[in-house]
């Protein structure tokens, strides 16, 4: 439905969508929504196009109604931001005669959401004055837009705040009532606040991802220390925010109590997948520098340890970077392959296809895109190119061609065999 009415306006207005465009956003979609319209974080996917353009009708009819049937509003000027509408008007009739007047407004409106359906958050719709707008608009964090100054979350929480929470898990802790749905209660009894419209989840997740200050407060480090004192296992109701959280304390002797726990479960034989979590978001957020560590995952969780050990623990760029022809930063600073739309769109393809394991269409898409980037280094190596001074296409994918350019990297060789049997 969203695609039809994008596609109707481009046609109307611009250019129709190409069939390659609509295949690349009908198959993105898909692929991310798993049959659904996708919810992604900052993105246009759940703003721009799900309201802008899927809410042009019904705003559209909105203001025909308003402007044509309600006699009793004189003038009035409908302005929309991302998923909130906000109707400014004025009426000669008395504020204490208007509450008809705002349903009939509301009713038309939900009619008409229905009909692509959708329905109104009557719990969030409200009618007040003019007057009263700025406080709407700095609790919908609206309001930096005009005063110019930047609004951030966590400008709402202090190290008070920090510490009645770790206090009230501290309080379940020792009373052994702390559980996942008594640690969501906390979070969602700590971090409400009525004058904004995020939720204690949103707002708990912006102290934690932002850069703030109070986690060094030296009474969270010891409210930290006494939790670890009592039972490190707390931290296993949300692995990787708490331990975000004790990392950023940036308290060397709080990060090796934390340790010395999970060093403790290992040799006592109680490991379990939780501490495997712990384990992973300490290496990730520490780029994997704990070589203590990473053996005991080798131990407790094999698996994770060989991805670690082949996926994260060498680069791929790093070895061509000191390869005798150190081509890669030709590469890299090249232009020409950031405006090879095709290179990108074989590779998207190769992962909707590997999404959907239809291993065969994604190898076909993956071997044309390692073709067509090795025409790209391949023109940063030595200036292989065309007579236009373009990459050579055609000529990288024959097997010597591939084993010349890639000969400096250990094992290449094999490889470009194996993907050539394959």
């Amino acid at each position: 439905m969203l695609f039809d009415k994008i596609d109707y306006r481009l046609s109307k207005t611009v250019t129709p969508i190409s069939q390659k465009d609509l295949l690349i956003y009908k198959e993105l979609i898909q692929c991310l929504g798993q049959g659904e319209f996708p919810l992604i974080e900052n993105s246009v996917a759940s703003s721009y196009l799900a309201t802008v353009i899927y809410l042009e009708h019904p705003d559209t009819y909105l203001y025909e109604f308003i402007d044509n049937k309600e006699t009793e509003i004189t003038d009035f000027y409908m302005v929309r931001y991302v998923d909130d509408l906000y109707i400014l008007f004025n009426s000669d009739k008395p504020e204490n005669t208007l509450t008809p007047v705002i349903n009939r407004v509301i009713d038309t409106y939900s009619s008409e959401l229905k009909k692509i359906n959708l329905s109104l958050n009557r719990s969030k719709t409200t009618w007040k004055k003019v007057s009263e707008i700025n406080d709407e608009l700095k609790k919908s964090l609206y309001y930096e837009q005009f005063s110019n100054k930047e609004f951030y979350i966590t400008d709402l929480v202090d190290s008070s705040v920090l510490l009645k929470f770790l206090g009230q898990i501290q309080s379940a802790l020792t009373n052994c009532i702390l559980d996942t749905s008594k640690y969501l209660e906390i979070i969602n009894s700590v971090f409400c606040f009525p004058n904004t419209e995020y939720t204690p989840d949103e707002i708990f997740n912006s102290l934690i991802y932002e850069k703030h200050q109070m986690f060094g407060d030296s009474e969270v480090v010891d409210k930290l220390f006494v939790l670890f004192d009592y039972d490190y296992r707390f931290l296993k109701l949300d692995t990787k925010r708490l331990m975000i959280l004790v990392l950023k304390t940036k308290n060397e002797n709080l990060i090796k109590q934390m340790l010395s726990n999970l060093f403790e479960a290992n040799r006592n034989g109680v490991w379990d997948i939780y501490d495997t979590s712990l384990a992973i978001n300490y290496l990730l957020q520490r780029n994997f520098r704990h070589r203590d560590l990473l053996n005991v995952l080798k131990k407790e969780e094999g698996y994770v340890y060989s991805y670690y050990d082949l996926f994260c623990r060498l680069s791929f760029m790093r070895t061509m970077e000191v390869s005798r022809k150190n081509y890669i930063q030709k590469f890299i600073e090249t232009i020409y392959y950031k405006k090879d739309d095709k290179l990108f769109f074989l590779y998207f393809m190769y992962m909707i296809e590997l999404k959907k394991r239809n291993y065969l269409s994604a190898f076909a898409y993956y071997k044309n895109f390692f073709d067509r980037i090795s025409a790209h280094l391949g023109l940063a190596a030595n200036k292989d190119s065309t007579k236009k001074g373009k990459p050579n296409y055609n000529n990288y994918y024959k097997e010597g061609v591939l084993k010349t350019l890639y000969g400096d990297i250990l094992g290449s060789g094999n490889r470009i065999r194996f993907c050539k049997t394959y």
